[in-house]
This record gives structure tokens, C-alpha cells and sequence, in this order.
């Protein structure tokens, strides 16, 4: 016997096209950076860690501040944490949720990330005043 099928093509609106990724992997980057905005100005000599970008452009990256964003934020001091970058408050709210998130997995859209690293960038771009 012969059966038809249908198929439907979901709308682009539902079928939006989602990355997943992987909590426990999300949980040790969150921890690593975590610890590292804490660990590292406390090694000898350090004097922050120098964008290969900026050095080379003179154009901040998207992640330009993130050490000293995620250890203001761990400190509480948040209004410095989102002056020197957003994404810091998101790493160590990202870092604690991940501890309690149960799922192996979360799914974004795949446009999420890099709108986001375009907010950013355009963010240090007004920070350090570059036309």
C-alpha cells in the first residue's frame, strides 16, 4: 500500500537555526576565567595582558577589558565592571548559572554570538573614543 506523506516547511521564524553548547564545557571556562581576572595581576610583573589587535591596529577588540571587567564584577564593583567591559558581568553570571544548570546542553541561535561580539566591539570603539 502506498502512503503520502506531507511535509511541511516551517516558517523561518520557527526554524531558526540553533548551536548548542556544551554546559560542562561552559562550566570550566567560566571557572578558568574566573580564577584567572583573580590570579593573574597578582603574578610578578604582570601589567595587564596587551591586545595583539590593538598593538597591531590600534583598534580595540571585542573582548579589550574582560580581566579587568570579570574582577571588578567577582569584587562587586559593578559600575566598574561595565565600564571597562559588559561581557565580564555576563562571563561570571554565565560562570555561577552554569553551576546550577542541569542540562548537557544550551541552544542559542547562531546569530547570537556574533551580534554579540558586534555590540562589543562597537562598545570599545565608543570607550576608547575611535572614529
Amino acid at each position: 500500500m502506498w502512503r503520502t506523506v506531507v511535509l511541511h516547511r516551517p516558517s523561518a521564524f520557527r526554524a531558526a537555526r540553533l548551536v548548542a553548547l556544551d554546559v560542562a564545557d561552559l562550566r570550566i571556562a567560566g571557572i578558568l576565567a574566573c580564577a584567572a581576572s583573580m590570579l593573574l595581576p597578582m603574578a610578578p610583573g604582570y601589567d595587564g595582558i596587551a591586545c595583539p589587535l590593538r598593538m597591531a591596529t590600534g583598534l580595540p577588540c571585542p573582548l579589550c577589558g574582560l580581566t579587568t571587567s570579570v574582577r571588578a564584577t567577582l569584587r562587586l564593583h559593578l559600575g566598574d565592571a561595565l565600564a571597562a567591559n559588559p561581557a565580564g558581568l555576563a562571563v561570571v553570571a554565565g560562570a555561577v548559572a552554569t553551576l546550577f544548570v542541569r542540562r548537557r546542553a544550551i541552544a542559542l541561535p547562531t546569530s547570537a554570538i556574533p551580534l554579540a561580539l558586534i555590540a562589543l566591539w562597537m562598545f570599545e570603539m565608543f570607550r576608547f573614543n575611535v572614529p
